[in-house]
């Protein structure tokens, strides 16, 4: 009597599991998001600490590529700036103080500046870029934050054929703001111009700091 039974039940359940097992699959429904491109585009400062001891501070004015996307324009992830928009400064290992405007590089054979080609591609994922000082190319390797505020983890090396000395080294870069009242005297970013006397900061508020503006160019003030 109980084998009759079995049967009796198997013969219930067994037409219900191809019921069950799509009801299962149904339920496990998903989708992939994908991240919106971050919008990086503005003004950044750049450091760049060579493995030969120089450090270099550049200005950048970036820019980013747009797409349409249902009728709307969106960043495509895609970074330049050209030679109007970026500066190239030396900088005192210790005090990070301008020391000269153009860069420690000689000038190449093409001696122009330039950021690009670059790309990112969201929050917190690879930021890569190449960058040229007086016609040196220099490639960069880095990490976006999380905010897209500054990257981390960020190298530079020399592409073959540089005149340039440096070998590339370490590089942090942050988004930054100009904001507040600034004096001084400010020194147009030209190659190898130097600090001269009349070119010095006076007192600002008792103190004598380095100073920056940023509108229309970027470049850096003297520091007495």
């Amino acid at each position: 009597m109980l084998r009759p039974y079995g049967r009796n039940i198997a013969a219930l359940i067994l037409p219900l599991v191809p019921g069950i097992l799509l009801i299962g699959c149904g339920s496990h429904k998903s989708s992939a998001v994908t991240q919106p491109l971050p919008n990086i585009a503005g003004s950044w400062e750049f450091i760049a600490v060579s493995n030969n001891g120089s450090v270099t501070g550049i200005e950048v004015a970036l820019k980013e590529g747009q797409v349409l996307i249902d009728g709307l324009e969106q960043p495509n992830g895609l970074i330049s700036a050209s030679s109007t928009q970026i500066a190239f400064v030396s900088l005192n290992p210790t005090t990070m103080d301008a020391t000269g405007f153009g860069g420690p590089c000689p000038a190449a054979p093409v001696p122009i500046n330039g950021l690009g080609p670059g790309a990112v591609t969201a929050l917190g994922e690879p930021f890569n870029f190449t960058f040229a000082e007086n016609g040196n190319v220099f490639n960069v390797t880095a990490m976006l934050s999380g905010d897209g505020k500054s990257f981390v983890n960020g190298t530079y090396t020399a592409q073959t054929g540089n005149p340039c000395t440096d070998p590339g080294g370490a590089i942090t870069g942050t988004v930054v703001t100009a904001s507040g009242t600034f004096c001084g005297k400010h020194v147009p970013a030209q190659r190898d111009q130097r600090c001269l006397p009349d070119e010095r900061l006076g007192e600002c508020n008792g103190e004598r700091k380095l100073q920056r503006d940023r509108y229309p160019h970027p470049g850096f003030h003297c520091r007495a």
